[in-house]
């Protein structure tokens, strides 16, 4: 998944927010008024005097204009609004916790799945009833720090020629897991879980990322659970926990 900022963009207060979520209610509001008012123009067209017929189309056209015009200035916070919404949805979960997921495990899993070698990755086009077909991408890491992984796998990963839907599966191996590395892979993953549900829905490509302790095969990820089903993360996870739990 290629960087996005906008992630980073959202340091309002909540009051800002609540504000913001106000307005598009009342922005809709206005909508179903200004509706209501046409209605009565179509519907009492011969009963009401011309002055008053007059008066009903400018006041549904005034609510109209200007309920379009709450709706689009509501619209960055209530995105910020979703954004949060899901960040806290995700803040209490504990990743989920996979077993012997040494490098030498997991590659006789995939060969046994029928993945194929394809430079740098596993490879393997699964049918998906929604978007025709998903490609998933393996790749096994060592490294030393988990952001910095995740971002450089990502620019590599958006180097390659690629079609249709595709969903990168990274296993990064670490020389030991703290609390500092799965507080840092559950606010990083959040992140891939917010861009893609809410940021950018109609997205083609996503990741999920695993971190591996190399002294024990020990693996966690953040499960995103059995929403947003339709999502590139959620299938991703599902392939994980299919073949490795």
């Amino acid at each position: 998944m290629k960087n996005n900022n906008f992630l980073n963009t959202y340091k309002e207060s909540d009051i800002e927010i609540k504000k913001g979520v106000k307005i598009l209610f009342i922005g809709l509001f206005l909508e179903i008024l200004s509706f209501i008012f046409i209605l009565s123009v179509a519907i009492l067209q011969n009963k009401l005097t011309k002055n008053l017929l007059f008066l009903l189309v400018i006041m549904a056209l005034l609510c109209l204009i200007v309920g379009l015009i709450f709706c689009i200035k509501s619209y960055k916070r209530v995105l910020e609004f979703e954004v949060l919404r899901l960040e806290n949805e995700y803040k209490g979960k504990e990743l989920y916790k996979l077993n012997n997921v040494n490098k030498s495990d997991v590659e006789k899993v995939l060969y046994s799945n029928k993945f194929k070698k394809d430079g740098m990755y596993y490879k393997k086009k699964k049918f998906n009833l929604m978007r025709d077909s998903i490609t998933y991408y393996f790749r096994l890491v060592d490294s030393k720090r988990i952001n910095s992984c995740v971002n450089r796998e990502s620019e590599l990963f958006n180097e390659i020629e690629k079609n249709k839907t595709f969903c990168l599966c990274l296993f990064i191996y670490l020389d030991n897991i703290d609390v500092d590395s799965i507080n840092e892979t559950k606010n990083l993953a959040k992140k891939f879980i917010v861009y893609e549900n809410v940021l950018n829905p109609y997205i083609k490509e996503n990741t999920v990322f695993v971190i591996v302790n190399k002294n024990n095969g020990e693996g966690y990820f953040l499960d995103i659970g059995k929403k947003h089903r339709l999502s590139i993360y959620n299938k991703g996870c599902k392939i994980i926990k299919k073949y490795f739990k």
